[in-house]
């Protein structure tokens, strides 16, 4: 059951557990998983980056989105969320993610890199020596 696996590495990593910490971050750096199960991850994965594509395309206006990532443009797109805070505030904090260039691309693969580094900076903040080395070896790669 690797799923489940990699959910229970997951939360260890969400409690605090260096090791996980730097487990899962290698898994997303690999690409072995993809960074996934919260508001924000799904929706940079399922809405800006499409959105970023079409953009970078001219299909669509920077007015456009800027627009749509407010917590109106949320209401007026999705009605039938609009009680939900958690998602309203993941929703506009994943315009960051439009307005900056994900290091590799900007796909979903790209994107699990970047959480992947976040990760790391955790379990190297804690004291974790390889995770301390991973994040010198990504900075000296341009990461």
């Amino acid at each position: 059951m690797p799923n489940r696996a990699v959910q229970w590495l997951k939360i260890l990593a969400e409690c605090g557990d260096k090791d996980s910490q730097f487990e899962y971050a290698k898994m997303l750096y690999s690409g072995n998983v993809k960074a996934e199960n919260s508001f924000e991850d799904m929706i940079v994965k399922e809405v800006v980056l499409p959105l970023k594509e079409s953009y970078l395309k001219g299909e669509i206006s920077k007015e456009l989105i800027d627009s749509m990532f407010t917590e109106e443009g949320f209401k007026a797109t999705f009605p039938q969320l609009q009680d939900n805070a958690e998602i309203i505030q993941a929703f506009v904090s994943a315009k960051a993610f439009f307005e900056k260039d994900i290091p590799g691309g900007n796909d979903a693969l790209s994107y699990s890199k970047v959480q992947a580094k976040k990760w790391f900076e955790k379990a190297a903040a804690q004291g974790h020596v390889e995770a301390k080395d991973y994040l010198e070896r990504l900075i000296a790669d341009g990461f």
